[in-house]
């Protein structure tokens, strides 16, 4: 019985994560972003992921320092986390709004969302935010650092995430 038990489980779990992964999948819009084009004076800046896994995460922080951004992964203020599903590209946009004032970087990076064993994101092209620069932490982690002064400047393409 005790078997039995344990592979009844096993099903219903294997229905579950099928079910996520259905309601999971790329919509048009991503919540939380703006996936339009920017309108003309605007000021930010522009994310790419191409991505074959189920799901990601982007992460966007914000960091008063330079080496407050570098402590960690997960240091600095985390302002947003965008998600979505696999995709040959989507563009997510972030406009500048004035708590970016605040703020002297930004750091950006795209983990899969559900599996760890899942193949990590590396930036396939740094953008022309002038400043910016790739971070690796630890081994399957790139993060871009963007200075906020330069995209308070303009509008421009800031890095291109992939998992391919």
């Amino acid at each position: 019985m005790k078997g039995f038990s344990a592979l009844i489980l096993i099903v219903i779990v294997g229905a579950l994560f099928v079910g996520a992964s259905f309601l999971l999948r790329e919509r048009p819009e991503v919540r939380g972003a703006n996936t339009s084009q920017a309108e003309e004076g605007a000021t930010g800046f522009l994310v790419s992921i191409m991505s074959k896994a189920e799901t990601w995460d982007l992460y966007l922080y914000a960091c008063v320092t330079e080496g407050e951004c570098l402590a960690g992964l997960d240091s600095g203020k985390r302002l947003t986390k965008v998600s979505g599903g696999a995709t040959e590209l989507k563009e997510v946009e972030f406009l500048a709004t004035d708590d970016w004032r605040s703020y002297d970087w930004f750091k950006l990076f795209v983990k899969p969302a559900w599996s760890k064993a899942a193949s990590s994101f590396s930036i396939a092209e740094v953008g022309q935010v002038a400043g910016s620069y790739i971070k690796e932490f630890g081994e399957d982690i790139e993060a871009l650092l963007v200075p906020v002064e330069t995209v308070n400047e303009g509008f421009s393409n800031s890095a291109s995430f992939s998992d391919y």
